[in-house]
């Protein structure tokens, strides 16, 4: 069985909003955050966006070792957006939290194409 947790559909396809839904497979034991690909023309603006990114900041607030990597400016905004988004509404906390998490023993995937890849 899956289950709808969230959804943000972008109703007036603004250049910062991402479609995107989180779905829970219980079959799978999956939290499953799915990201929707290239279909508006502000999608398609967010795509030209080629100027690249550095990972450095992004690796020291995650991580991981950013220096000298780089991401496409206008994906990176777009993922920046959807985890603020996330993290606003808590959604992957009451869902994944160790303490009392719905799905604590829950794997977490993403998974997205084109834009959404």
């Amino acid at each position: 069985m899956v289950e709808l947790a969230y959804a943000y559909f972008n109703k007036q396809m603004t250049m910062e909003g991402a479609v995107y839904c989180i779905l829970v497979d219980h079959l799978w034991k999956s939290v499953v955050v799915c990201v929707r690909g290239t279909l508006s023309l502000a999608d398609y603006v967010v795509n030209c966006d080629l100027v690249p990114d550095s990972l450095e900041e992004t690796g020291l607030e995650f991580g991981f070792e950013g220096q000298d990597e780089f991401c496409h400016k206008g994906y990176m905004a777009r993922a920046k957006w959807i985890l603020g988004d996330i993290k606003r509404h808590k959604i992957l906390d009451s869902l994944l939290s160790k303490e009392k998490g719905k799905c604590k023993n829950y794997q977490l995937r993403i998974t997205g194409h084109s834009l959404g890849a």
